[in-house]
């Protein structure tokens, strides 16, 4: 869920292909008989809208500074020539850039060495665009551009044809999070986490494990407690947490979590009953879109939505307490609970906010406080990546 993996919102961009558009584009001829396939229609579309604006602002230069056709060729060149060092210089980003654009050019780049590479790769890409943007030049300065062009264009086959390497990281989660309806009872509760996460073509998949907690022994608030069951207690908490990018309709990601916590519940005003150990289990299955994107100074915002249903399992010693005990502590004997789920995630950089909204159904007049109907929970996180690699 959401509020379980605070660092999403960010990776989300990568996570769908543009190559599933892909069709032969024939005309390439800077890939002589290789002709790779490339996604056509998107590169087309955003070279259109960006040749536009490249043209456009030439223009307005040549209004301001009139300069010679040579002169105003030679500018566009060291542009060019910038713009393919840029790119061979971070290809990773350079592609992760490119792919977001192929899928929304209408959204506009950011003002970055990669974002101008990107405009003026899907110029070079295209050789309708590319031959109608340098037809504006003296014959003689054409061919200076063949390189750059070049450069960029391999490295356009190289981002919309070749599926993405396999990406491991070890990260370091922190998240601190409380319920906001339902009366507020508990205290918000902060979890330290480690992370092995793993970008894949089939999208990104992290299994984490619960290292510190504020929060051990639980006196009240328990339905709290079941609706984010991940922050249990230490060495006895996980989640893995599955963000697919297209299943199991294409184009509709799917977000697939499941958690298991270690706690200790406490009936606070009835010390004679011992502690019980509890073990909560929760189980998701949402679709989940990115709503907005953009990169303000170099760092990543994202919003996104998901929507769904989740599932959380009640086991351990307090199942075999006394039926009182259980109601006093629940107001239930029932130990599966099944309803919606719907969320919503603002992640700028490597922190992200997120609204959990659970709605668990009441059965015969049965009510479990800060669980049964509609519950909202508020949390905050940071995610830093310790090291990582490649992978094939």
């Amino acid at each position: 869920m959401i509020l379980r993996n605070v660092a999403i919102g960010a990776l989300a961009i990568v996570l769908t292909s543009a190559s599933s558009q892909a069709q032969t584009l024939t005309n390439m001829g800077s890939f002589g008989s290789r002709r790779p396939e490339l996604p056509v229609a998107s590169i087309r579309a955003a070279a259109s809208r960006d040749m536009a604006r490249r043209v456009g602002a030439r223009q307005s230069r040549q209004a301001i500074a009139p300069q010679a056709p040579a002169a105003a060729a030679q500018q566009e060149l060291s542009e060019w020539q910038a713009a393919a060092d840029a790119a061979e210089a971070d290809p990773r980003h350079f592609s992760e850039l490119l792919r977001a654009h192929l899928r929304s050019p209408d959204r506009d780049l950011p003002e970055t060495e990669l974002g101008t590479a990107v405009r003026i790769a899907g110029i070079a890409a295209d050789t309708f665009a590319f031959n109608e943007y340098i037809s504006a030049f003296p014959v003689a300065e054409r061919a200076k551009f063949d390189d750059a062009r070049d450069r960029l264009s391999t490295l356009v086959a190289t981002a919309t044809t070749e599926p993405p390497k396999n990406e491991v990281m070890v990260v370091a989660d922190g998240n601190f999070r409380g319920e906001t309806s339902g009366g507020g009872e508990g205290a918000p509760v902060g979890t330290g986490s480690l992370a092995l996460q793993a970008m894949m073509p089939s999208g990104l998949w992290k299994a984490s494990i619960a290292i510190a907690s504020t929060q051990d022994t639980i006196t009240d608030g328990f339905g709290t407690a079941l609706l984010a069951p991940a922050s249990g207690k230490a060495l006895t908490s996980g989640l893995l947490d599955v963000h697919l990018a297209a299943f199991p309709t294409p184009g509709i990601p799917l977000h697939l979590y499941a958690s298991v916590a270690r706690e200790q519940w406490q009936v606070q005003d009835t010390p004679s009953v011992r502690a019980a150990g509890v073990t909560v289990l929760g189980l998701g299955a949402l679709f989940y879109r990115q709503v907005a994107s953009a990169t303000v100074q170099n760092t990543d915002l994202s919003l996104v939505l998901e929507a769904g249903g989740a599932a959380r399992f009640l086991g351990g010693n307090i199942l075999s307490e006394a039926d009182s005990v259980r109601l006093r502590v629940l107001s239930t004997r029932r130990t599966a609970f099944i309803g919606p789920e719907v969320g919503l995630q603002l992640s700028v950089g490597k922190m992200s906010g997120a609204l959990q909204l659970y709605y668990m159904p009441r059965r015969n007049d049965e009510h479990v406080p800060n669980f049964s109907g509609l519950q909202l929970v508020a949390g905050i996180g940071v995610t830093g990546e310790l090291f990582g690699g490649l992978g094939r």
